[in-house]
Formats: C-alpha cells, structure tokens, sequence
C-alpha cells in the first residue's frame, strides 16, 4: 500500500526533478525563440529600411534627371529669354504639374532674377520666389561651382550627355520636398549658350509619394510625417538634407515575420504542452521558412535593383559599382583596364517601322550575341535605350579591346529576324583604357564616349580609340583583320 511517505519521495525525486527540467528547458526555448524571433526581425526591419532609401534614392534621382527633359525643350529656352509669360504658363506648367507632379516651379536668371513663378499648377506673382529663395540660394551657388561650370562646359561642347544638376531636400512654404534646380539650356547645338536661366522646381514628398513606395515594396500604411513620434510597433526612417538635418519621417507598419510565427503557434503550443516536441518542431520549420522567404525576397530585391528588367544584364547601379571596383584593382602595377561604350546603329527605324515590342526583342538579341563574346571577368551592362558599356579588366593591350570591339561589331553585324523579318544593324564602339586615358570613373566614362562620338562620325560600325587629338579608328582592311582574329581567338568560323 502507497504511504504518503512514498508519495513525498515520488513527487520528490521524479516529478520535481521533471518538473524543474520541463521549467528550464521551456525557459531555456522560449528565451531562444525569443532571440531568433527578434533577430529575423531586426533584420526584417532593416532591410525594409535599406528598401526605404533606396526608393527615396530612386525617387530623388528621378526627380532630378527628369527636368532635363523640360530644360533642354528648345522652346523654354526662347520663352525664358524672351519671357513669354504665355507659354511659360500654359504649356511649361502644364508639362511641369500634370505630368511631372512638380508642386512648385520657378523660372529666374542667372542672378536669381524671378521670370515666372508657380504653386500647384497655378501662376503667381514672380516675387514669390522670395519665400524659397533661401532654400534655393545654396544650390544655385553650387551650380556655379567649378566642377559644375566643367560640366556644363563639356555639355556645350557636346562631350557630355546632360547637364548638371544641383538637388537638396527642404521644406519648401511648409511642405518636405525635392528641390532641384537646372539650367535651361537646349540640347540642340544651336541653342547651347552658357550664362542663361535657370529653372527650380519643388516636388512635395506627400501622400501619393508615401502609397508608390508602399505598393512597390509592399509597405503597410508607409506615408511622410513631419514629426518623429510614432507608435512602437511602427518604423521610421529620416529623411534628411544634404546638411545632415531631418526634413521629413517616411514611417510604415514593418512587415514582422517572427512575430507572425509566434501569433500563429502560441495558441497551439499553449493546448498542446504535452507534445511539446511537434511543436517545437513545426516552430523550427517555420522559422526556417521565414528565414528562407526574407533571404529570397532580399536577394530579388537586391538583382532588381542592379538588373535591366528587359535584357537581364546589369544597370547603370551595377556598372557604376562594377567600375569602380575594376579602378581599384588596376592600381599602379597591375594589370589595366579597357572601358567600351556601345550604341546601336540603324535601331530607331526598327522601332519606328516594327514597333516597340520589335524593338525590345532586337535589344534582347543583341544582348545575347555580345555576351557570348565576353570573357569571364567582362562586365556587360545596358545602361539605357540602345546604349552599353562594357568593362574589361585585366587587358595587357590595345590589341585585346579591338579584338573584343572587332568581333562585336562582327556578330552584331550580321542579321537578326525579328517578327519574322529579317532586320540589319550595326554598332558604334568607343575604348578608352587605364592608364594610357584616364585614372577616374568620370574621366573614363568621358574619354569612352568622346570616342563613340568619333566612331560615328567617321561613318558608325567600327570601333575607336580615344585620342586627344584624333580619334584612331580601325580602316576596312585593319577591321577585316581584327575580326578574323577575334573570331579565331574565340573559336568562331
């Protein structure tokens, strides 16, 4: 018969020793998950928070870049030295307001001279500039800078692609916004003249701003704030000037996938103490999926954000990052490095006769062909339109970019069917290389496409040397030669 004596030593010997085990080894979980709970969503949060800025960067860059389809309208430029107040309200600020979502728009000279001013789509006195000019005067300072000056400079001359820009991020008559300023210049020659007016926009970082971000990175409730106090379950991200100051709070629900698992099997694991093992478990197996999910959802990010969407090559963001990391292994005693940027000849009329759809699928081909040329350190990148660039690092020689330049104008010679109709092209090639040209991105990226400019003028399909004095390009015998060595170096009959 059971005594309560054996009932003491039972419960004191078993069912404490099992009871204070069952108390640790739960602590011991629930302090585990804890951890893992919260470091997949610190993670989660911070890459939500990377996706942030570099939406803003995009937005910004987008911002920025887009005026100069608006400075180098031809017709701004007459109706901004003529000041034909007419046209400046009836087609720059509809351009301006219904199409770019500019909030604020100002036309003044050189000398800070208002010529025309606007605030949501509607004129107002020129005057008004007086309520921005402070925010508007650091930037129209730093447009007259030196190397801003070069820039234009190079512009004029037909050497660069745009002109500069100058951008900062203020509060713009109580609204956060992007102000960009930009001098209004044509880009036909004929109307390329130094010293003009200058146009300074202002794009509000609002509501509609606030719901593209969150539909693009699937954002709950992500709108700008002017204040930083939010909830605790909320995220904040500052945006601030280029004087490290906060303008404005871009804020959202963060999407929190550990706390999701913990909400979904709480309850279970509450009803089913007994078979802690499944729950364990399936709680293991969850926080793998999670963990997988934000691994997979950050590395699509990341290749969206340094992949063309149409060719599947890099980007502009990759060949930036790509050149600088091939600059910075072609120190001084190692091997050099050759830049080539390509454009397409005869592709508009593709477009203009076949239609968009042709175009990209010939864009698409002719991105398979030059890649099959590349070596395994070359970088291909499709940096816009019909235009490349590729890197070379590692080159001993001039001989290796022509050879390279060679068989490319080679393959992308010969004809392509598209929509079932047979479509010749050509290509424009120009090489610059370390250290023979220049020791910089910039100065590369300049001396590359001086001499794409020279390859076309000389007649387009062929490549060209960069020369500060003349253009060295391959003649039809040098060309015939160099083919049938780069097509025999990369086995091609």
């Amino acid at each position: 018969m059971e005594t309560s004596r054996d009932r003491e030593q039972f419960a004191t010997r078993v069912i404490l020793p099992i009871v204070a085990a069952f108390v640790v080894t739960m602590t011991a979980l629930a302090g585990f998950v804890g951890l893992v709970i919260n470091s997949v969503d610190a993670d989660a949060i911070e890459h939500q928070r990377r996706l942030v800025a570099r939406a803003l960067e995009t937005f910004i860059r987008t911002a920025t870049h887009g005026q100069d389809d608006i400075t180098a309208w031809d017709a701004l430029v007459t109706a901004s030295q003529t000041r034909d107040i007419n046209w400046l309200s009836d087609t720059l600020l509809s351009e301006s307001y219904d199409y770019l979502g500019q909030t604020e728009l100002y036309v003044v000279t050189a000398d800070g001279q208002p010529v025309f001013a606007a605030r949501q789509g509607q004129m107002v006195e020129p005057d008004s500039f007086q309520t921005v000019q402070v925010q508007a005067a650091p930037l129209m300072a730093q447009l007259s800078s030196d190397s801003n000056r070069r820039a234009l400079d190079a512009y004029l001359q037909g050497i660069r692609d745009g002109t500069p820009h100058a951008f900062d991020v203020a509060v713009v008559n109580g609204v956060p916004s992007i102000l960009v300023a930009t001098p209004i210049v044509s880009d036909t020659i004929e109307a390329r003249v130094a010293g003009g007016p200058l146009l300074i926009t202002a794009t509000a970082l609002d509501r509609n701003l606030g719901q593209s971000i969150a539909e693009q990175f699937m954002l709950r409730d992500a709108h700008f704030s002017d204040t930083p106090e939010w909830p605790f379950s909320a995220a904040v991200f500052p945006v601030e000037n280029a004087s490290g100051e906060v303008v404005s709070w871009f804020k959202w629900l963060p999407a929190r996938p550990g706390r999701n698992i913990i909400d979904s099997t709480l309850p279970a694991l509450g009803a089913a103490m007994a078979i802690v093992a499944v729950i364990i478990a399936l709680l293991l197996r969850n926080l793998r999926r999670a963990s997988r999910q934000l691994l997979a959802e950050r590395a699509d990010a990341n290749h969206r954000a340094l992949h063309d969407p149409l060719t599947g090559l890099g980007n502009r963001a990759m060949f930036e990052s790509r050149l600088a990391e091939a600059l910075a292994e072609a120190a001084p005693g190692a091997r050099r490095l050759a830049l080539h940027c390509l454009d397409l000849d005869r592709f508009k009329p593709v477009n203009d006769t076949l239609g968009h759809k042709a175009g990209d699928d010939l864009l698409q081909q002719v991105s398979r062909r030059i890649k099959a040329q590349l070596g395994p350190r070359d970088t291909l990148v499709r940096l816009g339109g019909d235009e490349f660039a590729i890197i070379q690092p590692g080159i001993s020689g001039a001989e290796q970019p022509a050879d390279l330049a060679a068989c490319i104008i080679g393959v992308v010679g010969q004809p392509f069917v598209v929509q079932g109709k047979r479509v010749n092209i050509g290509i424009s090639i120009g090489i610059a290389t370390v250290p023979e040209h220049a020791r910089t991105e910039l100065d590369l990226l300049i001396c590359a496409d001086t001499a794409l400019y020279q390859a076309k003028a000389d007649g387009r399909n062929r490549y060209c040397f960069f020369s500060p004095a003349e253009t060295a390009s391959g003649s039809p015998a040098e060309l015939g030669k160099r083919l049938a060595t780069a097509f025999a170096k990369r086995g091609i009959a």
